[in-house]
């Protein structure tokens, strides 16, 4: 059995960058947010396709102890690695939390008309990622593992989120990513995907995850 011996805590902002439609369902007298399974799925999808893991289009399923999408996510029977938080409007939106006036973008598509995000609204992103020991390891398969979360974020950003990625929808960027270690081992490395680095920030206020390239 495996034992959990950490929690990495990756906290941040999703930035619209164009309009995101998120489907038929939202009444207009509530604020929207982004689902946890949303990003979740995105990440499996896109994760899957970059390394050749999808098969036949279907949810990846395989046989391999070390696979990292299935140890990522809880996939095939493993321990789920990473918890993803349901994503609210950030406190740099108080205008539109206080007045309750969220300003949908509406468009015209066909004879439907449809409701949008606008760009340039920020939510508040949490990423929980747990340390589990695996044959004495200390954990160390684990924060290896770590670079992939970065790389998900990354693919997300190069596609998009929500619906009607193809018309030009759903385009997003994540923005002051910062890691908060419980409980971990300072003797090993977290490994972070190629062109990220961790900066030391103040006593207490965690670690600054830097990108040499932002979308």
């Amino acid at each position: 059995m495996s034992e959990l011996i950490s929690y990495i805590i990756l906290q941040g902002q999703l930035n619209t960058v164009t309009s995101m439609y998120l489907g038929d369902d939202w009444q207009i007298e509530i604020l929207p947010f982004i689902s946890s399974s949303m990003i979740r799925n995105k990440m499996i999808n896109l994760l899957a396709k970059y390394y050749g893991k999808e098969i036949n289009n279907k949810i990846h399923t395989c046989n391999e102890a070390d696979c990292f999408l299935c140890l990522l996510f809880g996939l095939s029977g493993h321990n789920k690695r990473l918890i993803i938080r349901d994503s609210n409007l950030s406190d740099k939106n108080k205008n539109f939390q206080k007045s309750k006036n969220f300003p949908w973008e509406f468009k015209l598509e066909g004879n439907h008309l449809i409701k949008r995000i606008p760009p340039k609204v920020l939510f508040d992103v949490e990423f929980v990622y747990r340390i589990f020991v695996h044959n004495k390891d200390e954990g160390i398969r684990d924060c290896k593992n770590f670079k992939y979360i970065l790389e998900g974020l990354e693919l997300i950003e190069e596609d998009y989120l929500g619906s009607g990625g193809s018309r030009g929808s759903g385009k997003i960027c994540f923005s002051n990513m910062t890691l908060h270690k419980f409980r971990y081992l300072n003797t090993i490395d977290i490994s972070v995907a190629s062109g990220w680095t961790i900066e030391k920030k103040s006593e207490g206020s965690g670690e600054k995850l830097a990108r040499t390239v932002c979308l």
